[in-house]
């Protein structure tokens, strides 16, 4: 919201143009990992690519133009297999209160994302949105382990950290 629409809900045009500014300079972390901290890949060099992790995008994340960076830092993770899985970029029925208020239609729109994780094969499925995270957890019910991208992120670099 802060990127993408927060100066439309000012009508004051000294006002407005402020929160244009500030729309300009946020990011998000994946965004101001790769672009002002060049983030590399951890040092540690191995492979083991058992652990397999797929990206779910937000529906948010996309209407802010975010698609890439969290994927690219994703397949940047050396012990990790990141795999695209199909539909990656649909909604998981989730829509903050759509799935209290429409539980069936929520249901349905899930199956299909479900799906696509089974098939694409991960383990893992990061995605950049908490209210995502609580739809996949529900979803999948532990047969998967859902994470945000910054947590794996900080995972992956405290392991090469300590060792």
């Amino acid at each position: 919201m802060l990127k993408q629409e927060y100066q439309d809900i000012f009508t004051e045009a000294g006002i407005k143009a402020k929160a244009a500014d500030l729309s300009k300079r946020v990011m998000h972390i994946t965004e101001f990992l790769i672009k002002e901290k060049d983030l590399r890949p951890p040092d540690r060099k191995t492979t083991d690519t058992s652990r397999r992790v797929t990206y779910h995008s937000s529906c948010h994340l996309r209407a802010a133009g975010v698609t890439k960076e969290p994927r690219q830092l994703l397949k940047q993770l050396s012990g990790m297999e990141y795999v695209e899985m199909q539909d990656a970029d649909r909604c998981a029925g989730g829509a903050g209160t759509f799935n209290i208020k429409n539980p069936d239609q929520s249901g349905a729109i899930f199956e299909r994302k479900r799906r696509a994780i089974e098939e694409s094969g991960a383990e893992i499925v990061a995605t950049s949105c908490p209210a995502c995270m609580i739809q996949l957890n529900n979803g999948l019910r532990g047969n998967r382990v859902v994470k945000h991208v910054a947590q794996i992120l900080n995972e992956a670099y405290e392991k090469d950290k300590n060792s």
